[in-house]
Parts: structure tokens; C-alpha cells; sequence
């Protein structure tokens, strides 16, 4: 392979592993994506596989165990119950546990057993998160805005429908035939191209089968078939739900939309900066008292034909400035060309907006950036050639284990701080022309002496 081949498999493996972890954390898509991940199906609660992403009911506090309204199967309980028959406990005893008073702690002072006590209760007044939105920025007098919504629960297959629910696509790779001794457990049709699970057995019992029948050339019908059994105790589908929706700003100011029969709302609100500035905070709200919903996304949009346009927050600041200190200024300043659209509240934001201001911007729990990589080779100001290269600052190449004499060592770092002193200079001019904002010319300022000074 060469570097670029190289290149394009690195960055197709960080891609595949984002991906993974997403779906790991997030969801959908962690085990068996069939017809598809929007329609997986999961052997565990969606609460106990999933750990972001996540809108719990209202008034859930944070130390209450959550279930949302994924039924567990009886199969389940017994579980259960058998794992702690096993460890000697009773249900009863389970219970006296769980309800035993903790060990008396003087909260007067201030041992490590006080605070952490201290943070237990706070904890158990806070709430588990059951909504989410962001802020963003517009022209001014917009009437209404176009918002998509995608969310989705978890429902427990029932018991009865178990099996039926575990049919699969297959192309059969790696399975030319199924062995009479595991026909009672899986079936495969070839011309329909499905696995079909017929009965459960556990790890145990099914070595036993492959080495009592001698079964020695089917590793992916055993990995299969291993799968399969770890929805023994029950399955979990996801039921998708998404809904494009506009809110009118003519009457009000905060229009609310009840979706879902009336189960989740989404709010906005629109709050006038200027006269050519609004603000716009979405809201999507989890309003029952039982139910869970996952992988939430609002989605708001302004398409090229919509005449108001989003603008970025970081635009937004006024001539006399709002930020708190030196080291804010300084921050907007770096980052000015670094155009943000939105606030997150609950999740991150995510966006795609053109030169125009269109485009659309959307809630993100897994959000991703690609960061330029640093480059250390320097092109002399005067005749646009390379006089710093990565050679140049190589601390292998600077120590005793180099190959560069002292000579070309000390030729190379003065090219080094020469350039850098050109490069002050650039920034001079910059802040002198008429595009530069008066609004960082201070903090501009700042900085370029605090450079001479190094410089010098």
C-alpha cells in the first residue's frame, strides 16, 4: 500500500470506529439491525443498553431506577430471581437489603463520609434529563419555522411472538447446511435467505451437541445459534416515530405543539436582539410520567427559496462588547472565523449551513469534527519557499541522537524565529485593514506585543 491507500484506510477505521461507538452508546444499531437499525431488536431494556441519548420521564430523580415502558418479560424476572437464589438470597431477604438503614453518619463535619453523604442528597433531589433543544439566530421577522423530529421507544416482544420476531436475513455464507442434530433449533431457508430460531439452549447444552454429534466444520452456525439464545429471556423493539412539523409566530411569541397524543411537546420560543436579529430557542419535551424515549433529533431548516437566513452567534456581539474578561476577548477573537450557529441545551448541535445562511441545524448527542492536523513547514514571507520544515523543530533531529550538525541546528532555528518575526508583521497588516472588526483591535493589540516581546 502506498501513503495515500494508507491514508484512506486510516480514516475509513477511525470512521468505522466512531460509528461503533455510537451505536454503543447511543443507539440504534448495537445488535441485530433486522429489517433495520431504525427496527432493531435488543435483548436487554433499552435503559439498561443505552446510557446517552436518553429522555426519561418528568420528575424522575437521578438515584431512581428507570424502566420506562419496557415491560420485562416473565422470563426475565425469573432470572432474575434465580441469580439470587443463588447468591442465598430470598426475595425477602433481597428486600430487608434494599431497605436496611444506612450506617449513621455525623454530617457536622467534614470527613469524606460527611461530603459524600452531602452529594447523595443532593443528587437525589436533581432530576434525570427529560428534554432537549438549542438556541439559535436568525433574521429578523421571521413568522415561522419548518422543525423535524425523530425519536423512538422500546417495546417488549411478547412472550408468545418471541420466536416469530427471531427471523433473520441470511445469504447462507459459511452455512452450507443445517445438521439434524440442530434442526429443533435453527432453521435456514435457502431460497428465502432467513435464519429462523426455533428453541433456546444455553452454552453448555450446545457444546455438548457440537462435540457429542461431532459437528466440527460449522463455527458461524454456532456463533449463530450462541447469538440467538441471548434473546432466551426476552426482545426489545424499536418502535421509530418522526414528524415534520411548523410553528407559527403570528399569534405568539411561544407556540407549543403536542405530538405523540399528547405525550412529548415541542416549544419555541422567539426573543427580538435588534432590529435585524431574532433568537430562537426549540424545545422537545418529555411529558409523561412512565414513558422512555431514545435517540431523540430536532431538526429545524431554511431551505434556499425561505427569504430569512441563520446567523452566527459569534456575529452577534455588540459594538460595545459582553464578554467577561481578556481571556474571553482574546477566545473570540482566535475564533471569530470559526462560525457557530447554535446552543445546545441537554445535547450538542450539529449543523450544515451554506454561504447564504441556509441550510439546517439539528441536536446531536454524538457530534464529531474533524481537526486539521498541524503543519510545521513555514514558507519564508519574501520568496514563498520552505525555511522551516519539519526537520526543522524535530526534537530527534535538535538532541545528540540527529544527524544535523550544530551548525545547521542553529541556521535552522534562526530561519525559525525570523519567520516567526515575518509572521508578526502579517498580523500587523491584517489588523490595519478595513475588514478587521474595531471590536478585536485592542485585544489584537494585545496580543501582537505580547509576540514582540517573545520575538525580541
Amino acid at each position: 500500500m502506498n501513503k495515500n491507500e494508507i491514508t484512506v484506510a486510516l480514516l475509513e477505521a477511525r470512521k468505522n470506529l466512531t460509528e461503533t461507538i455510537a451505536k454503543e452508546l447511543l443507539g440504534p444499531g448495537s445488535e441485530i439491525s433486522y429489517p433495520d437499525a431504525a427496527h432493531e431488536l435488543i435483548s436487554e431494556p433499552a435503559s439498561q443498553r443505552y446510557s446517552v441519548g436518553i429522555l426519561y420521564p418528568r420528575e424522575q430523580h437521578l438515584n431512581e431506577d428507570n424502566d420506562g415502558n419496557e415491560e420485562k418479560s416473565e422470563e426475565s424476572s425469573d432470572k432474575v430471581t434465580e441469580t439470587d437464589e443463588a447468591a442465598g438470597l430470598t426475595e425477602s431477604a433481597v428486600a430487608a437489603e434494599i431497605i436496611r438503614p444506612a450506617k449513621s453518619i455525623n454530617t457536622d463535619d467534614n470527613t469524606p463520609e460527611s461530603r459524600e453523604s452531602e452529594q447523595e442528597v443532593s443528587l437525589a433531589q436533581q432530576n434525570k434529563p427529560s428534554s432537549l433543544g438549542f438556541t439559535f439566530f436568525v433574521s429578523a421577522g421571521i413568522k415561522n419555522i419548518k422543525i423535524g423530529i425523530e425519536t423512538a421507544e422500546y417495546k417488549s416482544v411478547p412472550k408468545d411472538k418471541l420466536k416469530d420476531e427471531l427471523v433473520f436475513p441470511y445469504d447462507g455464507d459459511g452455512i452450507s447446511y443445517v445438521p439434524d442434530s440442530l434442526r429443533g433449533l435453527v432453521a435456514y431457508d435457502p431460497e428465502k435467505k432467513e435464519v429462523r430460531c426455533l428453541s433456546f439452549i444455553n452454552k453448555s447444552q450446545l457444546d455438548d451437541l457440537f462435540e457429542r454429534n461431532r459437528i466440527e466444520d460449522s463455527p458461524l452456525l454456532y456463533d449463530l445459534i450462541l447469538n440467538l439464545n441471548r434473546f432466551k429471556y426476552g426482545a426489545f423493539r424499536r418502535k421509530p416515530w418522526s414528524e415534520r412539523v411548523v410553528l407559527d409566530f403570528n399569534e405568539t411569541e411561544l407556540p407549543k405543539i403536542k405530538l405523540l397524543s399528547g405525550r412529548v411537546q415541542l416549544t419555541a420560543v422567539l426573543r427580538h436582539i435588534s432590529d435585524k436579529v431574532d433568537a430562537v430557542t426549540v424545545m422537545f419535551s418529555n411529558e409523561t410520567k412512565i414513558d422512555t424515549f431514545y435517540q431523540t433529533q430536532i431538526k429545524v431548516s431554511l431551505e434556499d427559496s425561505d427569504a430569512h437566513r441563520f446567523i452566527p452567534k459569534n456575529s452577534i456581539m455588540s459594538a460595545g462588547g459582553d464578554a467577561s474578561d481578556d481571556e474571553d476577548m482574546s477566545l473570540r477573537m482566535l475564533y471569530r472565523k470559526k462560525l457557530s450557529y447554535a446552543t445546545g441545551h441537554g445535547a450538542a448541535t450539529d449543523w450544515s449551513i451554506d454561504k447564504n445562511g441556509h441550510g439546517y441545524i439539528r441536536s446531536a448527542y454524538f457530534p464529531t469534527f474533524e481537526v486539521p492536523r498541524v503543519k510545521f513547514d513555514l514558507r519564508d514571507s519574501t520568496v514563498n519557499e520552505r525555511k522551516v520544515t519539519k526537520s526543522t523543530l524535530s526534537m530527534k533531529q535538535l538532541s545528540d541522537l540527529g544527524i544535523a550538525t550544530k551548525e545547521q541546528k542553529i541556521a535552522g532555528m534562526s530561519d525559525f524565529v525570523r519567520t516567526f518575526g515575518d509572521w508578526i508583521e502579517t498580523l500587523k497588516a491584517e489588523m490595519s485593514s478595513p475588514s478587521f472588526s474595531s471590536l478585536y483591535r485592542k485585544t489584537a493589540e494585545r496580543h501582537i506585543a505580547d509576540c514582540s516581546e517573545s520575538f525580541n
